[in-house]
């Protein structure tokens, strides 16, 4: 297999460079640490789930080069000040992405939007960053998705100007669990949440330069569950990160989260067995329960995280959001208060019916989603 799998990484890099138009990978390539154990997944597949991973890589390797190139023409993008970021952690499907959203509306804040998390180069411009074409073509490429895969729509909000998560725009440095949703890559889903970080927040860094540039300023206001997987080093590259950690039960987060991979494995691959994707839910979260257990005594860790309860979040967002503000001493302006009253109106307007699902038909039988040591630190939350 390593024979293969050096000679597939070339032939995927030379695809990239020829697509782009450019060869220069940078300095730092620790982004083929993995590339390679995609490809490792990459061979076990059959040949239209493999030919769409390939594609999918070609064109994320594409999108390296990019990066590489703005940079070099522009070198007033890795001189950008990120700053010392919040960042909401959590598991899947644990209220991270609402309790993201309610941050965001800060007037104050700067969240990265899915279209430019999708699409980052060129560096996106202020003055048409609501009006930008890459917008529009995102927006198509969902509508595709959502005709395909209808129920998504009662799974997840998928709109081009919504707040994007970190493992989105990661996925072209490969060390992201986004295409894990979307492919059986179990391997590169283990890889990542043993703990995974060489190049990975210099990489995370570049990409916040990169939006940063040209484009609306503000504290940036991030979300990234894969996060949980590295919090010591999160806190290595952002020392004064203001780390906001959601909790639910996870005998509600990981069914609710083997509901949408087995809707997004469907895209690529019909005959999905969704009996298999409980287990491996479970297994590839494992470890951030056990982390986030761990970090509770780390008085480092704990010193820079607020642990907000699921339940607090939905029943009393504006009370949550300002406790979380008076927790790191950020200003709660009355123009933040009225968009997030804004936003409970318009959700309650669009909102849809909820999926229905049992844990057992993704095969997730009683007790498997126990985790003693998470329930014990942090039960009183969910």
């Amino acid at each position: 297999m390593p024979g293969e799998v050096t000679e597939i990484e070339a032939e995927l890099l030379a695809d990239a460079e020829r697509a782009a138009g450019l060869s220069d990978w940078g300095e730092d390539q620790s982004f083929r640490n993995g590339l390679k154990v995609y490809i490792e997944d990459m061979l076990e597949l059959d040949e239209p789930q493999a030919g769409a991973l390939r594609a999918t890589l070609v064109h994320l390797l594409a999108q390296h080069l990019q990066l590489i190139e703005d940079g070099k023409r522009n070198p007033g993008i890795l001189a950008e000040d990120v700053g010392q970021p919040v960042v909401i952690l959590g598991i899947p499907r644990g209220g991270t992405t609402y309790t993201h959203a309610l941050l965001a509306l800060d007037p104050t804040a700067r969240a990265p939007l899915v279209w430019e998390a999708a699409f980052p180069s060129p560096p996106p411009e202020a003055a048409s960053f609501d009006s930008d074409p890459r917008i529009a073509r995102l927006g198509a490429m969902m509508e595709d998705m959502l005709r395909a895969r209808p129920e998504l729509r009662q799974i997840h909000d998928m709109k081009p100007l919504n707040e994007s998560e970190c493992e989105q725009f990661m996925e072209a440095h490969m060390t992201s669990n986004d295409l894990w949703a979307s492919f059986d890559v179990p391997r590169h889903a283990r890889w990542i949440s043993a703990g995974a970080s060489e190049g990975y927040y210099a990489a995370h860094r570049r990409m916040l330069q990169q939006f940063q540039w040209h484009g609306p300023r503000g504290r940036w206001t991030l979300k990234s569950p894969d996060h949980l997987y590295r919090v010591p080093a999160l806190l290595d590259a952002y020392p004064n990160a203001c780390i906001v950690q959601t909790h639910r039960d996870p005998a509600k987060t990981l069914p609710s989260q083997a509901s949408l991979i087995y809707t997004m494995r469907c895209l690529v691959d019909p005959d999905c067995d969704r009996s298999k994707i409980g287990p491996e839910v479970i297994e590839v979260w494992r470890p951030a329960y056990a982390n986030a257990a761990r970090n509770r005594h780390d008085p480092r860790l704990a010193a820079r995280t607020l642990n907000v309860g699921y339940r607090e979040v939905i029943d009393d967002p504006i009370g949550t959001v300002r406790r979380i503000h008076k927790h790191f001493d950020l200003p709660f302006s009355a123009v933040h208060e009225a968009r997030i009253r804004a936003k409970i109106a318009q959700d309650k307007a669009e909102r849809t019916e909820p999926h229905r699902y049992t844990p057992e038909e993704f095969g997730i039988e009683p007790g498997m989603t126990d985790f003693p040591d998470y329930k014990e630190a942090f039960g009183d939350l969910f």
